[in-house]
């Protein structure tokens, strides 16, 4: 996507004018925690439940790309959007539009620095 900064000037005044900001898809990525929790009473009776605990990394990106991001809005709609970003453990991927692979970020599975890290690839991508 194309960034234009133009300047408008009505009345007399300039007003710097920015072009639209780089829409950003997120896939939808669960992060799901398994665990069994055992307790043992003092007559030797032990007693166990799985337990297991979901998290949704996607929501948790949008919020932080949206904190950290201001030329970045964050789309639901595929078609729209100019990057589609699939979440991974280990390295994310940003697509662009046509599929091909724009970014492949070295950001562990920390969503503050996933966020960070992708804000500054499309930083620095604006044209």
């Amino acid at each position: 996507m194309k960034s234009i900064l133009a300047l408008v000037v009505v009345a007399g005044v300039s007003t710097p004018v920015q072009s639209p900001a780089t829409r950003v898809y997120i896939e939808e990525r669960l992060k799901t925690t398994a665990g069994v929790n055992v307790h043992c009473d003092a007559f030797g009776n032990c007693y166990g439940h799985n337990t297991s605990t979901t998290r949704n990394v996607s929501l948790q990106v949008t919020r932080e790309l949206m904190k950290t991001c201001r030329w970045v809005t964050v789309t639901d709609n595929r078609d729209a959007a100019d990057y589609v970003l699939r979440i991974l453990p280990g390295s994310s991927t940003l697509y662009q539009q046509n599929g091909d692979v724009a970014y492949v970020s070295p950001a562990r599975f920390k969503v503050s620095n996933l966020a960070k890290d992708i804000c500054g690839y499309i930083e620095t991508h604006r044209h």
